[in-house]
């Protein structure tokens, strides 16, 4: 369904939130309130010329980033992890991320691990939502407090990184077949590899399985 509005500037609101079928919005639309178009998953792209004057919420249309223009831009975890959100032109004064507000820096992945020390809990979640257990190995100078020789895996090890306020354990093992290393997060009082294995596999004894832990 192509898209049924009529008005191109409004100075107000706009929301089309889980329009499902809405395929396209007006060429030059101007918002000068907010524009929510959560859960719209069928348009593939925003109008030429777009602005919005205030919040724009495109949390669940990873299709939409191209030309955004707006005050507060409102976007999931998911979103952000899309291939194309990288390439896309957006501009935005401020970031929400699973309505979190967070650095452009994270959603743009070139956070520092000083600014990550120094993110509230909950802006620390979502930034391990987005970057990964590997970006917690590689920047928080973590320590190896377990190592073991998985019949499956081969060697592995159990990482502990530590930040302001937050402890982080990676379990780090290998997959022997393609020579990859995968990073997982498991819980923070996670003391040896095993333990690990039995959390991330619901204490299945992986040594009678194939899998990679």
């Amino acid at each position: 369904m192509k898209s049924t509005e009529k008005t191109q500037s409004t100075d107000g609101n706009l929301i089309l939130r889980n329009r499902t079928a809405l395929e396209s919005l007006p060429k030059g639309l101007r918002v000068g309130g907010y524009l929510g178009l959560e859960g719209c998953t069928a348009l593939k792209s925003l109008p030429e010329g777009l602005r919005v004057g205030r919040w724009l919420d495109l949390s669940g249309c990873p299709a939409l980033f191209s030309g955004v223009e707006a005050t507060a831009l409102y976007v999931s975890s998911g979103d952000v992890l899309d291939p194309r959100f990288a390439d896309a032109r957006i501009r935005a004064k401020e970031w929400f991320v699973d309505d979190v507000r967070v650095p452009e820096s994270l959603v743009r992945k070139a956070i520092s691990g000083d600014e990550f020390r120094m993110l509230s809990a909950e802006q620390r979640r979502v930034a391990v939502s987005i970057l990964g257990a590997k970006w917690l190995v590689d920047n928080c100078n973590p320590r190896i407090v377990d190592m073991d020789d998985h019949p499956l895996n081969g060697m592995r090890a159990l990482l502990r990184a530590s930040t302001w306020a937050s402890v982080y354990c990676i379990l780090a093992c290998g997959d022997p077949s393609t020579g990859r290393v995968y990073y997982m997060e498991v819980p923070p009082e996670t003391k040896t590899c095993q333990e690990a294995d039995a959390y991330l596999n619901h204490g299945l004894d992986q040594k009678r399985q194939v899998g990679r832990t």
